[in-house]
Parts: C-alpha cells; sequence; structure tokens
C-alpha cells in the first residue's frame, strides 16, 4: 500500500483533513488528483512578499 493511501486512511479514520501546502495551481491539482482534501498554495511570507512587490511596482508607475 502507497505511502499517500496510508495517509488518507489515517485521516479518514482521525477525521482529520490530508493537507498539503504547495507552491503553485499546477501542483495544487497534482495534490487534489493524488486524493488529498485539504491544499492551500504559497505561503504567508511568499504571498505577502507578492503583493507587497506588486503594490510597489504601482506607486512607481503613478509617480514616474
Amino acid at each position: 500500500m502507497s505511502r499517500g493511501v496510508l495517509r488518507r486512511l489515517a485521516a479518514a479514520k482521525y477525521e482529520k483533513a490530508c493537507g498539503f501546502l504547495v507552491s503553485d495551481g499546477a501542483a495544487a491539482s497534482a495534490k487534489i488528483a493524488e486524493g488529498r482534501t485539504f491544499v492551500t498554495i504559497g505561503a504567508d511570507s511568499a504571498l505577502l512578499a507578492t503583493a507587497a512587490t506588486a503594490q510597489l511596482a504601482r506607486a512607481r508607475d503613478r509617480n514616474s
């Protein structure tokens, strides 16, 4: 039995989500296809950095 199957069985037995943190949508899709029941895209720090960079670029564009 694969580790993925064992994880899903344990998650079901203990009524817990079988989760995973991934970096992008393609990886999220793959984890969902593996049977993960909780998938999140991106870490808080990466999401914050991306948003801050976008806002800084907007501010610079408006002041050019």
